[in-house]
């Protein structure tokens, strides 16, 4: 901070965030529940142009269908209390 070209620098860092390159970049991170995923696009701005994010409790409902074949449909609330999910989760 001993000149007005860093300070500027930094403000901008603070204020609106880093700049993201332009690109798309995948990533996953360990959460409490599984593995969650993150998807951006950029267009080099400081906001990405779009956000993609893949909660873990996703899977965990994908794989109903596999699991409850052969079952009757009382059996699907005992096979959904087994599962680890969140509702909420799943609408990202």
């Amino acid at each position: 901070m001993h000149d007005i070209e860093t300070l500027i620098t930094h403000f901008l860092s603070v204020s609106w965030g880093p700049v993201v390159p332009a690109g798309e970049m995948m990533c996953s991170v360990e959460a409490t529940k599984g593995m969650s995923g993150y998807y951006l696009i950029s267009d080099k701005d400081s906001i990405s142009y779009r956000t993609r994010i893949r909660a873990p409790s996703f899977p965990h409902m994908q794989i109903i269908n596999n699991i409850s074949q052969g079952h009757m449909i009382p059996d699907l609330l005992a096979i959904l209390g087994s599962i680890d999910y969140v509702l909420a989760d799943i609408d990202r």
